[in-house]
């Protein structure tokens, strides 16, 4: 009896360890429904999903990450992997006074030793262009650090959020490494098991790392040729701002939709874009649009200009953000990636964008805005919430300056209103 249960728990063991393997292409999402204010614990299946593979990591990890704060499991993991002999090298944002909006960045760099920065080319860029002025953002988007000092964030940014593993492994999405982007903004993550998708990375990967080249001076490296993962997906692979999708698949899958687009995006400023979901809605397409309050408050009069033309926006009103820089259409097609609409997202920064076909993830995903979208009262389907008010539910008790202007949660008037 004893040796038929040990042989029914090796058999179940078996099946769980093949239960977990990791698939062709999978997609995981953070639900800003779920914590009431950021969780530094690793805890949902976007974040276990890099925390994984770095674990499991035997020869080489490349990053390319915007910054990391607040999420002690993948940072020690990293460092674990480096401890094991694994060779990780590295590229994170700094700023033209050589700062990053996450205080662990700067941390990482000194840890992991082999990992290098955007800053001599920001530099260049100021000099060259002024591009304080020129390609400014024209935001008001400060972020803490730990010495409580702000600092503004330049207009080119190193604003990927990518993992290569092993050479085989990708790991990108909308998801910074960072315990509000990890457990409480809205945000999804796309993991792929792909030798050529993750060659395609290294390439981009080298450019920044040993070309030494950021932003407008990147060299092409994806053509957006489509790569067929395996009979039920393909995708295609954009590098901004050297190949920009914008022109060459995200406008075209718009304006080709022929049952619905449904948006969830951190900033949505492209006219271009704009245009081409007014113009799909006026084809009876059924288009959908989820925008961030905070992103609405900096420039609210695309949101204005869309719902004028009958296109239904929703401006959440949950504590996190909406981060999401993504559209799901007909079924069919994902657009997954680092990239805001918007037009120095396209052409100054570095970011990565995809464009997935596969039928069973754009039903899941198609569901998974539904449920966003449901969350959100129709009352902001025509008025704008404020991002730290108690209009915004949590956003006066999260511990986070939700609205950037230096008052957390009580301290901030919005929340007596």
């Amino acid at each position: 009896m004893k040796k038929i249960l040990a042989l029914i728990i090796l058999l179940i063991n078996i099946l769980v360890a093949n239960s977990a393997e990791i698939q062709d292409v999978q997609i995981f999402y953070v639900n800003p429904t779920v914590n009431k204010r950021p969780k530094n614990n690793c805890s949902n299946d976007a974040c276990k999903s890099l925390l994984n593979i770095i674990n499991n990591s035997e020869k080489s990890i490349n990053f390319a990450i915007y910054g990391i704060g607040d999420e002690d499991k993948i940072y020690k993991a990293l460092i674990n992997a480096k401890k094991r002999g694994v060779k990780i090298q590295g590229i994170t944002d700094m700023n033209i006074n050589n700062k990053n909006p996450y205080f662990d960045t700067w941390k990482l760099i000194n840890d992991l030793e082999f990992v290098k920065t955007d800053y001599l080319t920001d530099i260049k860029l100021l000099e060259e262009q002024k591009i304080q002025n020129k390609y400014s953002l024209r935001i008001k988007d400060y972020a803490k650090v730990k010495d409580g000092s702000k600092m503004k964030v330049p207009g080119a940014i190193m604003h990927n959020k990518f993992f290569i593993v092993d050479n085989e492994y990708v790991w990108t999405g909308s998801t910074n490494v960072s315990s509000s982007c990890m457990s409480y903004n809205a945000n999804n993550v796309l993991l792929i098991k792909s030798k050529e998708v993750a060659n395609i990375y290294q390439k981009e990967f080298d450019e920044m790392y040993h070309n030494n080249n950021f932003h407008k001076y990147k060299n092409k490296t994806s053509d957006g040729q489509t790569i067929k993962i395996n009979e039920d997906t393909s995708l295609r692979i954009f590098f901004s701002p050297s190949n920009p999708p914008n022109d060459f698949a995200i406008k075209p899958l718009i304006d080709n939709a022929k049952e619905y687009v449904y948006v969830p995006i951190f900033f949505l400023t492209n006219k271009e874009l704009i245009n081409s979901l007014i113009f799909a809605n006026k084809r009876n397409i059924d288009v959908k649009i989820i925008v961030d309050s905070a992103a609405n408050i900096v420039n609210p009069q695309y949101v204005k200009i869309l719902r004028e033309n009958n296109v239904p926006v929703k401006v959440e009103n949950w504590g996190g953000k909406m981060h999401m820089k993504s559209a799901v259409i007909d079924d069919k097609t994902i657009i997954i990636g680092s990239m805001n609409w918007t037009g120095v997202a396209q052409n100054s920064n570095d970011e990565n964008t995809i464009v997935l076909e596969n039928t069973k993830l754009a039903k899941e995903f198609k569901q998974k805005f539904i449920y966003l979208w449901n969350t959100i009262p129709n009352r902001w389907l025509y008025e704008n919430p404020k991002p730290e008010s108690k209009n915004s539910i949590g956003s006066c008790s999260d511990g986070i300056d939700n609205d950037h202007d230096g008052l957390i949660d009580r301290d901030d008037p919005d929340c007596h209103i």
